[in-house]
Formats: structure tokens, sequence, C-alpha cells
């Protein structure tokens, strides 16, 4: 998906998660965050990558989630 679209003009940025489970769990996330995240980049190092959470507040208070690019 990321090699077909990326000059597609609506793309704008890449998800990498909605509500990924475990959000407060700072070892069973981070990783794979990072690691969908340099795969977005890897591809089309010219869009943002992001992620949808719905713990923000308990995540941004417990976790350097939201923090880390």
């Amino acid at each position: 998906m990321l090699a077909r679209d990326r000059n597609h003009p609506s793309v704008v940025l890449y998800s990498i998660g909605n509500e990924i489970p475990n959000q407060l769990d700072d070892e069973r996330v981070e990783r794979p965050r990072r690691r969908w995240s340099a795969i977005c980049h890897d591809e089309d190092p010219t869009r943002l990558a992001t992620s949808a959470c719905d713990q923000i507040l308990r995540v941004v208070a417990a976790t350097g989630f939201m923090d880390a690019p």
C-alpha cells in the first residue's frame, strides 16, 4: 500500500494504528510503534506517520508513546 500510493496527491500522512491496545504498556507498544513508523519513513520519507490514541491523558502522563517520532 505504501509503495503503491506514496505519490498520490491525496496522501498527506500515514496512520500506524488506531487505538492500539496496551497503549499504557510502554514495553509492548514502543517497539512496534517505532518499527511501523520506520517502515513508513523508509518507503516515503516526505510524509509524517501518526497514531490515534484513545487514552491520551493516561498515555501522555504514563509513557513517552506520544513523544517519540
